[in-house]
């Protein structure tokens, strides 16, 4: 539905993903892509760095939110950033 989409000034309208704020702020060095859901119109991803804390905190917790940084973006800037960040293991 046109409600559930977002306006990217790139893009256009899309469906919104979420991400962390360093997968958006840093066009340097790859910092890892993990995906956070199985759904694939579910789009949520986050660094290799969220993911380590994460799993020392285990859970959303204030600490995470804050280091995390969410931010909204559109589907097709996802698949960008998913591209630039991915990093071979």
């Amino acid at each position: 539905m046109e409600e559930d989409l977002i306006d990217c000034e790139c893009h256009g309208k899309s469906i919104p993903a979420i991400v962390c704020g360093h997968l958006v702020n840093n066009s340097g060095q790859p910092v890892g892509f993990i995906e956070n859901s199985d759904v694939p119109e579910d789009l949520q991803a986050w660094c290799n760095a969220c993911e380590s804390l994460f799993n020392i905190e285990q859970e959303l917790t204030e600490k995470f939110r804050v280091f995390n940084n969410m931010s909204v973006v559109c589907s097709k800037c996802y698949q960008e950033i998913k591209v630039r960040h991915s990093t071979a293991i």
